[in-house]
């Protein structure tokens, strides 16, 4: 009888598994398949649920994985990844579209020397900023990046 349930319990455990591959392998077969490699791409696996990351100085800059995924989200959509992009009706710049104000309070704040033209650097300032809690900066983008209204309730 002892053994009966342990080969019970063997089958079940295999056919568990061959369910949660067929899933998977269902999954995987709907998403597009990226055709082009890039050497700042890095994947990141996280409970089993693959992560992708577009820029490797970007996932070195926080611990926060969720953070992390924010920024890139905020980032495409502010600039489309644009270093030099300019608003021609602020002065919001670079990457995350931070303004002047912004830029300079935070090097104040921080006691930090930033150089706005430097992407690194425009990296950086997002980060730190959403690791402080300050969604709102991007608050007019929401619509873009926080399509569930996580961060900006609205």
């Amino acid at each position: 009888m002892e053994n009966d349930d342990n080969l019970f319990v063997k089958i079940m455990i295999v056919m568990l598994f061959l369910a949660g591959l067929l899933v998977g392998l269902a999954i995987s077969s709907s998403k597009e398949c990226q055709k082009h490699f890039n050497r700042e791409d890095v994947f990141l696996t996280t409970y089993n649920s693959p992560i992708f990351i577009k820029n490797q100085t970007l996932a070195s800059m926080s611990e926060d994985i969720e953070i992390v995924l924010l920024a890139e989200r905020i980032i495409q959509c502010e600039s489309g990844w644009r270093a030099d992009a300019k608003n021609p009706s602020s002065s919001a710049y670079g990457l995350g579209q931070v303004t002047d104000g912004t830029f300079n309070w935070f090097q104040e704040k921080y006691k930090i020397k930033l150089d706005r033209h430097n992407p690194k650097d425009q990296m950086y300032i997002v980060v730190k900023l959403l690791e402080d809690g300050g969604y709102n900066h991007w608050a007019e983008s929401s619509n873009c990046w926080d399509k569930e209204h996580k961060y900006i309730k609205g």
